[in-house]
């Protein structure tokens, strides 16, 4: 019972929304019922108070046409929120301020995963290349790019521990300003990645040399799916299959890849910004010093 109030009566007083989250005179009649509390089968569904599913099936007519155009015509406010043009490699090169470009190593500050979604500031000894950091193999790139067409913001970091051996991937489920989030270990892998998104008006996708191992679009504010539940949870799927390929493997996957961006939590994040020091309240630069 504690698990149903969870779903039902608690969410609902937290809204304040007094008229539903009980089976009462004077709620909404939004009920489930259901022969067992074990397995918890829903055996008939009622949206105020009219049958929409039986047996796990939807009723024909369930929903009145008229109020699935009016839907749908809501939704469209919605679609084509991804303004951002086909990516380059050269778009996923960090530029290094020229000061340190001829150095042998730079110290920068690098995202550290922690447990769950959890980020720690940590620091790291980075040798330079031709003026380009190269990487241990448990760090990637982060590239976070604004897609909203507020002022074209590109920020860049470093995460450590994320468990991505090879590979890229993009998201535009990067909490809470869902910009496009990108991390990988190569710029052409990046480009990629991100242009799948892009493609798809939102989405993620999971990138290995160049091939694209999973795509799941979600074209609706780029945060949402409009096609069947079971079509959907066939691409979740599939982009957990290709993350596990990848070395990614956590229980939250998607919780895990779209924190990253989330500065109003702990530790070292990313905006479209900049690096940001959560816990110092600031923007910070990836270079601290040079050698």
């Amino acid at each position: 019972m504690r698990a149903l109030r969870a779903c039902t009566l608690n969410p609902a007083r937290r809204m304040r929304l007094w008229d539903r989250g009980l089976i009462k005179p004077g709620c909404v009649a939004d009920i489930v019922l259901t022969e067992s509390l074990d397995d918890f089968c829903a055996k008939l569904v009622l949206v105020d108070g009219v049958i929409v599913a039986k047996n796990g099936r939807m009723m024909p007519n369930a929903i009145a046409p008229a109020a699935i155009a009016q839907a749908n015509e809501a939704l469209g406010a919605f679609a084509k929120t991804v303004h951002l043009t086909p990516q380059q490699a050269s778009d996923f090169v960090i530029s290094l301020p020229n000061k340190v470009t001829n150095s042998a190593t730079v110290k920068i500050r690098v995202i550290d995963c922690g447990p769950s979604t959890q980020t720690r500031l940590g620091y790291a000894s980075v040798p330079l290349r031709d003026g380009v950091l190269q990487l241990s193999d448990d760090m990637a790139f982060i590239c976070v790019v604004d897609r909203h067409e507020q002022h074209g913001g590109r920020a860049f970091g470093v995460v450590r521990g994320l468990g991505l051996r090879r590979g890229a991937f993009a998201s535009s489920v990067a909490h809470d300003s869902h910009n496009l989030c990108v991390i990988g270990h190569s710029p052409a892998e990046m480009a990629l990645a991100a242009n799948a998104v892009i493609a798809s008006d939102g989405g993620i996708a999971v990138v290995d040399g160049a091939q694209v191992l999973a795509h799941m679009a979600l074209p609706i504010a780029g945060l949402l799916s409009g096609q069947p539940i079971a079509e959907t949870a066939a691409e979740s799927r599939a982009v957990y299959v290709a993350f596990n390929q990848l070395g990614l493997v956590h229980s939250h996957w998607l919780m895990r890849i779209s924190t990253f961006t989330l500065p109003v939590s702990s530790g070292l994040r990313i905006t479209d910004l900049g690096l940001v020091d959560a816990n110092a309240r600031e923007i910070v630069p990836l270079v601290v010093s040079s050698q």
